[in-house]
């Protein structure tokens, strides 16, 4: 019994060895879940030959996965209490990790050495400043609380921006003349009417105030929340502007269901980081081409490729936090850009030159991005009908759709070009070969190189090229992206 056991747990341990071996199985992720899934084998029944194992006297009291991964960042541990088929698996990477439990795990050092104040006021939005204070932590960030009395009143207790912000809460102006404390940044998170006109007028009159008036304006983030008749107020709009000239930084709402709504936690740290960047790109103006590319072929079906829009939605971030001027030229993909990247949404390679010559025309754009993934053929015409199952056959003829960069390369030329190659299990020299190709064909500045075969869920393999001839490659999950992408923004500048 034990031996036809230890066959059955053999047999899937084999299994899962050769699905690596032939790049059915990537990433981590995949591996995990294909453990997850041994764990919970009942292949012989719900007994004492399953691997998940169910006897009369004892059964399985714990699993644990360990997942060990070229970095400790990606590396996994999970524990499972139990059967298995019957509790889940709880994730505790954040031990490999060194953070401890309920503290915030890092998802980059955008922020690290930076001193950030808090400001809270008396808002109903303030019940979102201690997500803002924790994703701040996780950017790298040193932060602070400040908060007046009245953001006490809509529940925010001062103990829980203490937790959130892991340093003493400042309501009250002491002899340690709190409001002369030295930040990188403040930002008032709500920022009531009262608050907004306060500080614009010089206002000195509680701890957040006198703080604000006592901060240089160009180190002032203002994040305004309220209803819509107050925020229609001519003499708030008068204040906002004047706290704009005055060199302030002032993040407009969210404008749903009739109120003015304080804006998302993602959002905010964008900004604050943003805000905080030095890099050598603020102020340049960024295209981004990402995302699939479809036509129908009859009234239900179409042909289409397989991208996400999951690299350029990173490229695009990464370029926000840079200080760039960055827009998104988007097909049918996955994924949602946040609200203050501005996306153009595109369906056919059509759509895609249309809309990236008429946003080249119409501003000066430093750079082009050229990651969707635009197909090299189309089909010739559309049925404007459904199909009917049960035919013996259906042909529809291809033909070859248009080069979307080539025509942008004709029409500006002066333009910057950063391109995508995507090949099918090319070697290395065959991927940097083709590459030097296309960088000589449009004049790029960059051209990644990727093969579909080493592309895997969110694993992703790609290699670098650029005009001198230097070859970069990288191995990275596409989650990843928010670090490992400002490693293309570094070599495109360089």
């Amino acid at each position: 019994m034990e031996r036809l056991r230890r066959k059955r747990a053999e047999h899937l341990a084999n299994s899962l060895v050769e699905k690596i071996r032939s790049n059915r199985i990537i990433t981590i992720n995949e591996v995990i879940e294909e453990l997850k899934r041994i764990a919970g084998d009942h292949a012989y029944g719900k007994g004492k030959l399953s691997i998940c194992y169910h006897g009369d006297s004892w059964i399985t009291t714990s699993s644990t996965i360990i997942a060990i991964s070229d970095s400790i960042e990606d590396s996994r541990i999970l524990y499972c209490s139990g059967n298995p088929c019957e509790r889940p698996f709880i994730d505790y990477s954040y031990i490999v990790r060194g953070v401890s439990g309920g503290e915030v795990e890092v998802k980059s050092t955008k922020l690290a050495g930076r001193r950030i104040a808090l400001c809270l006021t008396g808002s109903v939005a303030v019940i979102e400043a201690p997500k803002l204070a924790r994703e701040l932590r996780r950017h790298g960030a040193e932060v602070h609380c400040y908060m007046t009395k009245y953001a006490v009143k809509y529940e925010v207790n001062p103990s829980v921006m203490e937790w959130a912000t892991k340093n003493r809460v400042i309501m009250r102006l002491s002899g340690q003349v709190e409001h002369l404390a030295d930040y990188d940044l403040v930002v008032v998170y709500p920022a009531t009417l009262n608050t907004v006109n306060k500080i614009a007028l010089g206002i000195a009159d509680n701890a957040v105030t006198t703080f604000c008036a006592a901060t240089p304006p160009n180190r002032l983030l203002v994040v305004p929340a309220m209803n819509m008749q107050l925020f229609s107020n001519p003499i708030l709009q008068k204040n906002i502007k004047r706290l704009k000239e005055l060199g302030v930084t002032v993040l407009l709402p969210r404008f749903e269901e009739g109120v003015a709504k304080i804006p998302r936690v993602e959002e905010v740290a964008d900004n604050v980081i943003r805000l905080l960047s030095s890099s050598k790109l603020r102020g340049r103006r960024i295209l981004i081409l990402t995302g699939p590319s479809r036509y129908d072929i009859d009234a239900v079906r179409c042909i289409a490729n397989r991208a996400t829009g999951k690299i350029g939605y990173w490229l695009a971030k990464e370029a926000f936090h840079r200080g760039c001027l960055v827009k998104v030229v988007y097909g049918l993909g996955i994924v949602t850009f946040p609200g203050h990247i501005p996306v153009i949404r595109v369906r056919t390679i059509e759509d895609y030159l249309e809309e990236t010559i008429a946003e080249l025309e119409s501003k000066k754009y430093d750079l082009v991005v050229f990651s969707a993934a635009i197909l090299d053929y189309k089909p010739e015409g559309k049925l404007n009908e459904k199909v009917r199952s049960g035919r013996s056959d259906w042909y529809v003829k291809l033909v070859p759709a248009p080069k979307v960069i080539n025509e942008v390369r004709r029409r500006f030329p002066d333009v910057e070009i950063i391109a995508f190659k995507l090949e099918h299990r090319a070697t290395p020299d065959e991927l940097i070969k083709r590459a030097m190709e296309l960088l000589d064909k449009v004049n790029a500045a960059l051209v990644v190189a990727n093969d579909i075969s080493r592309i895997s869920g969110d694993y992703h393999e790609a290699l670098i090229v650029d005009r001198m001839g230097n070859v970069h490659e990288f191995k990275v999950l596409k989650n990843a992206w928010r670090s490992r992408s400002s490693m293309y923004w570094r070599i495109y500048y360089s």
